[in-house]
């Protein structure tokens, strides 16, 4: 779920970016078609959260949360995202709004490009999972990304979202 951090730390190439970005909701797993650059950067990813899933500050970090709950992962990467938009000055030279509006219109094109391979559902998607890593940095955004979390990991969430759709962010 720490969407930002990966597409930071990806090579600077749309595919690897995205094979970063997508691991997450592809359940580590490429489309059939997908390129090398894909697998390298789904591999990345997991590389990523292997360093990250062992690190002491991170077993720290869990801590601090209610002690039990296997989300506390989840709602940290969320957090983690959250800071690293907010001090993205500190880490890169290039703005965050260029960084993130120039990887959404390249995946965006990207994700359009390999459409003849997956199916429109796997594609729609890819598209949300883009579109909602570019509105980091907006508190209500991290509320919203729980919520969302939520709604894919409960039943009783997707229940109450049937019958009491959200409000659209604008």
């Amino acid at each position: 779920m720490n969407w930002l951090a990966h597409v930071f730390l990806s090579e600077n190439h749309i595919e690897h970016q995205l094979g970063n970005l997508l691991t997450d909701p592809l359940k580590g797993k490429a489309w059939e078609g997908a390129s090398t650059r894909i697998h390298a950067g789904i591999k990345m990813h997991m590389r990523i959260d292997s360093f990250t899933d062992t690190h002491p500050l991170v077993s720290e970090s869990k801590k601090i949360l209610t002690p039990r709950g296997h989300l506390k992962g989840v709602v940290l990467d969320i957090l983690y995202d959250h800071f690293l938009s907010l001090h993205w000055n500190s880490y890169c030279t290039i703005e965050r709004e260029h960084f993130l509006d120039d990887f959404r219109f390249h995946a965006l094109e990207s994700i359009g490009l390999s459409t003849k391979s997956t199916k429109r559902h796997q594609t729609c998607s890819r598209q949300q999972t883009v579109t909602e890593l570019c509105t980091y940095g907006w508190c209500g955004s991290s509320l919203w990304t729980y919520r969302q979390t939520a709604i894919r990991k409960s039943p009783e969430q997707r229940q109450l979202r049937t019958l009491y759709p959200p409000h659209r962010r604008t």
